[in-house]
C-alpha cells in the first residue's frame, strides 16, 4: 500500500511539473518562439510518464537501501523541535503570528520542490545512469552516497559535544576502574548505527550526558571480538550497532533501541542505575 501511495504521489508531483513546462512552452510559442515546441512537448510527456516517476522512484530506493538521512522530513507545522511553524507574538491583547524560520516545513517543503524540479529536469541522463550502473554492476550511486554518509557519519560522532571516543584500552579501563557509562559501539559502514547516531547525539545533548563512543571500523576484529566480549555481547561485528549501560560494580545492560531517549534521560537524573 505504501508502496502505491509513493508512485501516485510522484506522478501528482510529475504532472505538475508537466503543467508548468507546459505553460512555459505555451507562452514561448505565443511570443514567437522556435519551431522545437512540439519536440519540447513531446518529451515533456515522455517525461512526466516514464522519466521522472520512474527514474525517482528509483533513485528513492536506492537511497532507502544505503541508508541515506534526510533532513527534509516532518510533519507540515512542525519545526522539528516542538514548536509550530508559526510563532505567536503579543501585542495587548492582540496576537499575531511570524514565519518560524527557514527551518520551518514551508522552506523544507519548497526545498524539496526545487530537488524535485531538478530530477525532473535531468529525468533523462539520471535514468541513463542509472541503467548503466545496473547493467554492468557498476553501484555508482550506491557508492557515491555511501561515501556521502559515512563522511556525515564521522563528522557528526565528531564534532558531537557529549560523545567521547574511546579504544580498547579505555574500555578495560572502565571496567577495570568500575567507572559507570553509557557506551555506543558502531561504525560508519553500518546501516543502522548511522541511523541512530542522530538520536543518541541528541539525547546526550539534551541531558548532558556524556556518550562513550566505539569505533568498530577503527579496530581489528581481535580487538573487536575483545570489546563484545567484556560487554557480554557475543556477537560478530556485523550484527552490531550495540549501546549498554556499565555499572559501578561491571555490570552491563543492553539498552533497547526504541529507549534510547528514556535511558539516556533516567541516567542523567541517577547515573548508575
Amino acid at each position: 500500500m505504501t508502496g502505491i501511495l509513493q508512485w501516485a504521489a510522484t506522478y501528482a508531483l510529475s504532472a505538475l511539473y508537466y503543467f508548468v513546462f507546459w505553460v512555459f512552452s505555451r507562452g514561448n510559442a505565443i511570443n514567437g518562439g522556435n519551431d522545437l515546441s512540439p519536440i519540447f512537448d513531446w518529451f515533456n510527456i515522455i517525461n512526466a510518464v516514464g522519466l521522472f516517476p520512474i527514474s525517482s522512484m528509483w533513485f528513492r530506493n536506492i537511497l532507502h537501501k544505503v541508508g541515506h538521512q534526510t533532513h527534509l522530513g516532518g510533519l507540515p507545522m512542525d519545526r522539528g523541535n516542538g514548536p509550530t511553524y508559526f510563532t505567536p507574538l503579543k501585542n495587548g491583547n492582540q496576537s499575531r503570528f511570524i514565519l518560524g524560520g527557514i527551518d520551518t516545513a514551508l522552506f523544507k517543503n519548497a526545498e524539496l520542490l526545487v530537488i524535485y524540479l531538478i530530477n525532473y529536469v535531468v529525468a533523462l541522463p539520471l535514468f541513463i545512469l542509472l541503467s548503466l550502473s545496473q547493467l554492468f554492476g557498476w553501484q555508482l550511486f550506491e557508492r557515491i552516497i555511501l561515501a556521502i554518509e559515512k563522511y556525515r557519519y564521522q563528522e557528526k560522532m565528531k564534532l558531537a559535544e557529549f560523545v567521547k571516543p574511546i579504544d580498547v584500552d579505555e574500555i578495560t579501563r572502565l571496567f577495570n576502574e568500575h567507572q559507570a557509562g553509557i557506551v555506543f559501539i558502531g561504525s560508519p559502514d553500518d546501516v543502522m548505527s548511522r541511523m541512530i547516531a542522530e538520536r543518541i547525539i541528541g539525547a546526550g545533548k539534551l541531558n548532558s550526558v556524556v556518550i562513550h563512543y566505539f569505533d568498530v571500523a577503527k579496530a581489528t576484529d581481535e580487538q573487536n571480538q575483545m570489546v563484545l566480549s567484556k560487554l557480554h555481547l557475543y556477537s560478530s561485528p556485523n550484527q552490531l550497532p550495540a549501546l549498554v549501560r556499565i555499572g559501578s560494580d561491571g555490570s552491563v545492560s543492553p539498552v533497547d533501541f526504541d529507549r534510547i531517549d528514556e535511558v539516556i534521560r533516567l541516567w542523567a537524573e541517577n547515573p548508575d542505575k
